[in-house]
């Protein structure tokens, strides 16, 4: 397996969907491919963030107030100049 397919097939290894030999193939080249390892990681904590964010109701996000976004864009115009 590569890197490719690792990527192909990870929400279903995550799901446990793979055949057997497909999840040994997957897991011998985790084994040996610390950058698919770290790709499965962040992906896993993409899942947990996403799933953090949706169970948070709407309404306890506050917009930001406008004085505040003007005085970021009028530091941003600031430093650019």
């Amino acid at each position: 397996m590569n890197c490719r397919e690792v990527a192909d097939f990870l929400s279903a290894y995550l799901d446990g969907e793979l055949s057997h030999a497909t999840k040994r193939e997957f897991d011998a080249h985790l084994a040996e491919c610390p950058a698919c390892v770290a790709y499965l990681e962040g992906y896993q904590r993409t899942l947990v963030a996403l799933k953090l964010v949706a169970g948070i109701p709407e309404k306890t996000v506050e917009p930001v107030p406008e004085e505040i976004i003007q005085a970021i864009l009028y530091a941003q115009s600031q430093t650019a100049a």
